[in-house]
Parts: structure tokens; sequence; C-alpha cells
């Protein structure tokens, strides 16, 4: 009976030893699948982060090149309004020496010939003038309209 209890003792023991082997390497098999889970939680998030942060240096460059196309569009415009502004300024400044001009010729064509001193071939010459100083004038003014025009 002796060597029973002993017998019993003993088996029960390797067999508690046994469950308590199995108990600690499931614990340490969980162990190890949370460290693997957290791991690759850990991943998954530093990756969202990344991509968040990608996105937002993505979204920052776009915004400061549709703001330097937007500037560089302003800036165009300016230009175009200020080069037809002055080549509209040069065109009336060039329109009103061409009639000065033209009133200045008149005037002495008109002494010239109350005075009857000029040759005929200097009123020719004078009126040639004249004419050419009127198509300038016309063709000026003519320029002009086309560019109010449009």
């Amino acid at each position: 009976q002796q060597q029973q209890q002993q017998q019993s003792a003993k088996e029960k023991k390797e067999r508690e030893e046994e469950e308590e082997g199995k108990a600690k390497a499931d614990k340490a098999t969980l162990a190890a699948s949370l460290a693997a889970a957290q791991t690759k939680e850990q991943l998954e998030e530093g990756r969202e982060e990344k991509q968040r942060e990608t996105i937002a240096a993505l979204e920052s460059k776009v915004k400061g090149l549709e703001e330097a196309r937007q500037q560089q569009q302003q800036q165009q415009q300016q230009q175009q309004q200020q080069s037809a502004k002055e080549k509209k300024e040069r065109e009336e400044e060039e329109e009103g020496k061409a009639k000065a001009d033209k009133a200045t010729l008149a005037a002495s064509l008109a002494a010239a010939q109350t005075k009857e001193q000029l040759e005929e071939g200097r009123e020719e010459k004078q009126r040639e003038t004249i004419a050419a100083l009127e198509s300038k004038v016309k063709g000026l003014e003519e320029a002009r309209q086309q560019q109010q025009q449009q």
C-alpha cells in the first residue's frame, strides 16, 4: 500500500510537472504572439503616420505650386496691361506729333503761298510731305481704332 501511495504520488507529481511545463510553454507562446501582434501594430501605426506626413507634405507642395502659378498669372496679366497702356500712350504721342507737324506744315505752306516766294518744286515737296503725314496720321488713327476694338 505504501508503494502504491508513493507510486501514485510520483505519478501525480509527474503529471503536475508536465501540466506546469505545458502551461509555461503556452504562456511563452501567448507572450510571443502578443509581442508579435504589438510589433505589427506598431509597424502599421508607424506606416500610417509616415503616410499622413507624406500626404501633408504633398498637399503643402501642391498648395505652394498653385500659389506660385497664380502669382505668375497675375504678374503676366499686369505686364500685358502695362505693355498695352504704354503702346497706346506711344501711339497717342505719335499721333499728336503728326497732327502738330501737319498743322505746322500747313501754316508754313499757307505762308509760303501768300508770299509767293517759294518755288513750285518746294511747294510740291511740302504737299508731298503733308500728304505723307496725313497718311501716317490716318494709319495711326486706324491702328488705334483697331486697338480699341480689341
